[in-house]
């Protein structure tokens, strides 16, 4: 076989005249007579042809181009210019919002997930018993709570005041546990009583065995102590 040099590089002489013709050193390879650079396919690449006219290089992503949704997507493309301490060298970068009140955060398999919410308090449990009108001294309906407590706290109110006093008594399982006394002109009064409340058992009703003089629409407004 006979061995020929084209600019530079080393050819046989089974080349086309068209393949000779284009065959060149690589730019700014140093090469002085034979090219000895290689093009080699790196990570999720591959190269196909001799680099002639009829069969050139073509260096192909073999895992296929990367595709980035629209806005909003989550994904920032980050230059490389240490812009950002999250991800100094640049690159797409995932970050969870900033704004007040997010929860996304990174798992310890560093993936996103969202904290489940730690349990709150349960609201306290409220009663309220209402008379249009002028109130009536004997009890109201009953009220069993769900939920046991310590104590219940009371607050009376009148939609007109009485110009004498109006005594309003708390009642549990049908026994007085004591009372709130708006006086003559008092529109709200509360009171706080110290007593066990047993979840669905205990049973609370009010009345209002002295009714003021002109006192009218009476509101109680009951809440468990825990």
């Amino acid at each position: 076989m006979n061995m020929i040099w084209i600019n530079g590089v080393l050819c046989d002489d089974y080349l086309s005249e068209d393949d000779k013709h284009i065959i060149t050193q690589f730019a700014r390879c140093g090469c002085t007579q034979a090219c000895s650079c290689v093009i080699q396919a790196g990570d999720n690449t591959t190269v196909t042809g001799n680099g002639g006219a009829n069969s050139p290089y073509v260096i192909s992503s073999s895992g296929g181009a990367v595709s980035i949704c629209a806005e909003p997507n989550g994904v920032e493309n980050v230059p490389n210019n240490g812009s950002d301490p999250a991800c100094p060298a640049g690159g797409l970068l995932v970050k969870p919002s900033s704004t007040a009140g997010n929860v996304l955060t990174f798992g310890a398999d560093n993936r996103l997930y969202v904290p489940t919410p730690a349990a709150g308090a349960a609201a306290p449990e409220r009663q309220t018993f209402s008379h249009a009108g002028t109130p009536t001294a004997g009890p109201s309906g009953p009220w069993y709570p769900e939920g046991s407590g310590t104590g219940l706290f009371v607050r009376a109110s009148l939609g007109t005041a009485g110009s004498t006093s109006t005594v309003v008594t708390i009642y549990r399982n049908g026994v007085s546990i004591g009372s709130v006394t708006l006086v003559a002109g008092d529109l709200t009064e509360v009171a706080t009583f110290a007593m066990a409340i047993v979840g669905n058992t205990t049973i609370i009703t009010v009345g209002a065995p002295t009714v003021g003089t002109g006192a009218s629409d009476l509101v109680v407004q009951t809440r468990v102590v825990t």
